[in-house]
């Protein structure tokens, strides 16, 4: 069996972490329940124009994905496979909020196509003209493993020789407040000073 190899990798997260020395730059966060990700400079990766028409999950997607192909000397990948939780379930939201509000009239149906949990992986696909095969694994815990599984049995198989993998999930009010009712984020803010 032949090996396979990891040739990048790039994450937006609530460090720094698209600095190349961000390491230096690393910061403690205890005074805030929910830590929201640092983003990037969309600007200097993808098109104004196209950048209004996406949401914050397929930008921030759209940007991890781009580094991670120029870190590795790929400029289109045989294949692209993502793995998320909930999808994009902010536009999901809003989609649904639309339909209530509207009483099921005069929709349009952006933030119905935006909400689909393959939103990602498409518009990667179609940013880099990219027209192999492309999936995305939807499970709450398990995704970026199945995705890189999949990506393996893809280059193994003689399928693919490169293939970009990645995992999104969204931070919305509204998770966050069903995160919390399951206990998964404390409900109030406790802060412990420790020495």
């Amino acid at each position: 069996m032949s090996a396979v190899y990891i040739n990048s990798a790039a994450c937006i997260s609530v460090q720094d972490t698209l600095n190349e020395n961000f390491f230096d730059t690393l910061k403690p966060e205890n005074s805030v329940q929910i830590l929201k990700a640092i983003e990037p400079n969309y600007k200097e990766f993808i098109p104004p124009a196209m950048s209004r028409r996406m949401s914050k999950t397929v930008k921030m997607s759209s940007v991890a994905s781009t580094k991670a192909l120029q870190e590795a000397g790929i400029e289109k990948p045989d294949a692209i496979i993502v793995g998320t939780g909930m999808g994009c379930s902010q536009d999901s939201e809003k989609f649904l909020k639309n339909v209530l509000e509207n009483n099921e009239e005069f929709l349009t149906p952006t933030f119905f196509i935006q909400s689909t949990h393959n939103t990602v992986a498409g518009q990667i696909a179609l940013g880099l003209q990219c027209h192999g095969y492309n999936f995305t694994y939807v499970n709450c815990s398990s995704s970026l493993e199945f995705s890189m599984l999949d990506a393996k049995l893809q280059i193994l198989d003689g399928e693919a020789d490169n293939v970009l993998v990645g995992s999104t999930d969204e931070q919305t009010d509204r998770t966050m407040e069903l995160y919390k009712l399951n206990n998964s984020i404390k409900k109030k803010k406790i802060f412990r000073l420790i020495i």
